[in-house]
């Protein structure tokens, strides 16, 4: 069930995160493929890698060479790092409902604002959706992660909009708590999410038609 957390506020902008609020996370899709299970894959990585991958601190030949744990042989790990690149690379098909949401939206403007790292331009390239979103917002060039409020704070500073009017939607509890605290309008992300936007009130012209 989709989680929205509302108020009377017109809608001005709105940030979506990308991976599992526009398409299926293609990491989660990697691990099942080459583990089975997030338990098994997680006794092979580095847990710290990626999350410096995604701030920013590792380019991807640190992170790829940081990406395993220390000391592990090569023949005690079921994959290589070239077959998790690989999958790491397929693109996931937009959710449906995500989809005709993008083709009909014209309320208001949209931004991406996600943590990832610079395998993101990756993904957004290959389903062809950089124009329907005025910015994207990713952790690596930000330097930092949601839910760190200075990934919010970073993103009002630059579209100039008071989050009261800001639309937020993600699929992570922690995410959602985070931009609710600093003012934001949220949305939890299920695949049907864009159902649910009928709740909000939205920016209108003059005339009372939508912007």
């Amino acid at each position: 069930m989709t989680v929205v957390k509302q108020k009377k506020l017109p809608i001005k902008y709105i940030l979506l995160d990308m991976m599992d609020t526009l398409i299926p996370d293609p990491f989660y899709i990697a691990v099942k493929k080459l583990c089975g299970s997030l338990e098994k894959f997680n006794m092979y990585k580095n847990p710290a890698a990626y999350l410096s991958f995604e701030r920013g601190e590792f380019k991807v030949e640190d992170y790829l060479k940081n990406f395993f744990k220390p000391g592990l042989l090569p023949q005690e790990i079921p994959f290589t790092i070239e077959d998790f690149v690989q999958n790491m690379h397929t693109t996931p098909a937009l959710f449906p409902e995500v989809e005709k949401f993008l083709q009909s939206h014209s309320e208001v403007p949209l931004a991406i604002a996600s943590n990832y790292s610079s395998w993101i331009h990756h993904h957004i390239q290959k389903l062809g959706i950089a124009p329907y979103f005025e910015r994207i917002f990713v952790s690596y060039q930000m330097k930092c992660r949601k839910p760190d409020a200075a990934f919010f704070q970073q993103i009002i500073g630059q579209i100039k909009i008071e989050p009261e009017y800001i639309l937020f939607v993600d699929d992570q509890p922690a995410n959602i708590s985070a931009a609710e605290r600093i003012g934001f309008q949220v949305l939890q992300a299920t695949p049907d999410w864009p159902k649910a936007l009928d709740r909000f009130e939205w920016n209108k012209k003059a005339d009372g038609t939508k912007l």
